[in-house]
């Protein structure tokens, strides 16, 4: 019985190290599967996505100078047409006080307009990039996780099975001792 006992827990101590050592060779092949996901799969998405996003912020650009370029065009027909005239709200009257008060005002507001897409454009390549990094590294840690728990889990099962066959042994020493030999 002692030496089917020996048998058991260098049974047991062999699967402990072949798990050990293919938790370590599969922790590897883990890490290259995820790293391979990510420059073959992922990189290419976000870098597509960041074209794709430049190319619509160059396409808002555009169509902002269009627009400044018509607000220029129609608020100079209406300095020359309102120039003086009573009518025109206060607010108004004080930017239609010269052409170059005019001009100024709408080039602080192309300024802004053109700030402002330029942060969204920053805060959105900032934000992919983030994403993109954040993600590799949540999946790397819920799988690294999860492989964790599983050989846990082996350890466990080992250690109980040993417990139960160390009670078996003490309880048979206990009942007939030369069941042993």
């Amino acid at each position: 019985m002692l030496a089917l006992n020996e048998i058991f827990h260098d049974a047991c101590n062999k699967t402990y190290e072949d798990l050990m050592r293919n938790e370590d060779i599969l922790n590897e092949q883990l890490m290259d599967l995820i790293s391979t996901l990510d420059r073959v799969y992922l990189e290419s998405h976000v870098d597509t996505f960041i074209r794709k996003a430049q190319f619509l912020f160059m396409n808002l650009r555009d169509i902002e100078k269009t627009y400044k370029d018509i607000i220029q065009e129609a608020s100079k027909k209406f300095f020359n047409k309102n120039i003086g005239n009573p009518s025109i709200p206060a607010q108004l009257q004080q930017i239609l006080l010269s052409a170059d008060v005019l001009s100024n005002a709408l080039d602080i507001s192309d300024r802004a307009q053109r700030d402002t897409i330029d942060d969204r454009e920053d805060t959105m390549m900032n934000n992919i990039g983030q994403w993109h990094k954040q993600f590799i590294e949540t999946m790397r840690e819920e799988e690294i996780e999860r492989h964790r728990t599983c050989v846990n889990e082996i350890c466990h099962l080992i250690d109980i099975n040993r417990e139960e066959l160390d009670d078996v042994v003490n309880d048979v020493t206990l009942v007939d001792p030369e069941l042993l030999t």
